[in-house]
């Protein structure tokens, strides 16, 4: 549609792969610079937008994955914000991330069991 953004383009890291995925780097960010709360509202709006995607696949398994690429060591991305004015520390970022990841693993989105599914 004209004059709506229809796409984002992760040039670093182009790759084919799930909406999840980017989805779940989003909310990794988002946890990190704004706490668990705001990546689950962000999942939220997105699974509202596509309530499609969240049958077909558990973006737990995305985000878990996302999450766990940054512990226990969140520095290589809280740095660079603090570089840029953000007031995130090492061990808030990493607090935040630990919360978010049991968040993401006490919940359970329509429709799955409760164990990640495969």
């Amino acid at each position: 549609m004209e004059g709506e953004i229809s796409g984002v383009v992760d040039w670093p890291e182009t790759s084919w792969g799930p909406a999840w995925l980017d989805v779940a780097h989003c909310t990794t960010y988002l946890a990190m610079l704004h706490g668990a709360e705001a990546a689950t509202r962000f999942t939220d709006a997105y699974r509202k937008l596509d309530p499609a995607a969240a049958t077909t696949t558990d973006p737990r398994y995305w985000e878990v994955l996302d999450i766990v690429g940054y512990l226990p060591d969140p520095t290589k991305v809280a740095q660079p914000w603090r570089d840029a004015g953000c007031d995130v520390s090492d061990g808030q970022a990493r607090a935040r991330l630990e919360d978010r990841l049991a968040e993401v693993l006490d919940t359970r989105p329509p429709g799955t069991s409760p164990r990640l599914t495969r």
